[in-house]
């Protein structure tokens, strides 16, 4: 395996670690929203910190092993997750507006 397939086999699971906390985030925000989904939140809360905690150990990681890693190309497998985590992220910060506008 060559340095740019560790590279993105490392990023990609950073980034679907990324994409699951922020759907914890998402989902959590709709709990907090919801009568029917009342008592969840803390659990989509902790969820999400828990992957974010995981996430950040691998992009730790990455580094340690990768310590030149912004030279190495993303594929398309990472570019996949890249382009559905920023969606991911655009919604919840649009959920967040909204309620913060309301």
């Amino acid at each position: 395996m060559t340095k740019t397939e560790i590279y993105n086999k490392m990023k990609q699971a950073y980034y679907t670690l990324d994409i699951e906390a922020v759907q914890a985030r998402i989902w959590a925000h709709h709990a907090l929203n919801s009568d029917w989904l009342d008592g969840v939140y803390t659990d989509w809360e902790e969820t999400a910190h828990r992957k974010e905690t995981e996430s950040q150990g691998v992009f730790n990681a990455m580094t340690d092993i990768l310590p030149n890693w912004v030279n190495y190309d993303i594929d398309d497998n990472t570019r996949v997750l890249v382009n559905k985590l920023t969606t991911l992220r655009a919604e919840l910060k649009q959920l967040t507006t909204l309620e913060e506008v309301a």
